[in-house]
């Protein structure tokens, strides 16, 4: 069965809904590259009464869809940019590593330019161990601890989230997320093999 805009969309929507917080940005950086900015202690497990896990990971695939609306957004890679704040062991279970897992078992290709993270755990703390072994040697590479400061330096303020002083609102990380989904399902046969 073909999935529609439409329905990416509203799996979109329910996903805001169910974790508010979760998606704090999205844009373009100086450098022409997709990247989002999340906060992971909104995306509570398990998932509220209204949404379970297989919702979740669909609206996270749709996710990574609106992150390369095209084959040069692929090109030029995606930045994740994580906050870890409040982020502590207790918070991973293993229905969130499952549903993580299975994104990578269809090998949904994402090329990651970088991964800076915010309050990002030591690199000996129980969470960072926990999941470095998910991490590949490529992302090992790319995870980088910065500041608040260095993101402010890096990004745009448009591009920044709330808390760092930037201005980008809830209605418009969904408008920008429905714009980039419309494009990649219009591209969507750049993107078969």
């Amino acid at each position: 069965e073909q999935t529609t805009v439409f329905h990416a969309i509203q799996i979109l929507h329910r996903f805001m809904h169910a974790y508010p917080g979760f998606l704090q940005s999205i844009g373009v950086d100086a450098y022409d590259r997709r990247t989002l900015f999340f906060r992971l202690n909104c995306l509570t497990s398990p998932p509220p009464f209204n949404h379970s896990e297989e919702d979740r990971f669909a609206a996270l695939y749709f996710i990574f869809h609106a992150l390369q609306p095209d084959l040069d957004a692929v090109r030029k890679g995606t930045i994740f940019v994580g906050d870890l704040e409040g982020v502590t062991r207790q918070f991973f279970s293993l229905d969130l590593f499952n549903g993580a897992r299975s994104l990578t078992k269809e090998s949904y290709p994402i090329k990651v330019k970088d991964f800076p993270c915010l309050a990002a755990p030591r690199r000996l703390s129980a969470v960072y161990a926990i999941c470095w072994p998910f991490f590949s040697s490529t992302l090992r590479r790319k995870y980088i601890p910065v500041s608040p400061l260095q993101i402010k330096d890096h990004f745009p303020k448009e591009l920044l989230p709330k808390k760092l002083g930037g201005t980008m609102t809830d209605t418009q990380v969904r408008e920008r997320l429905e714009e980039n989904l419309k494009k990649r399902f219009e591209n969507e046969e750049y993107f078969r093999l």
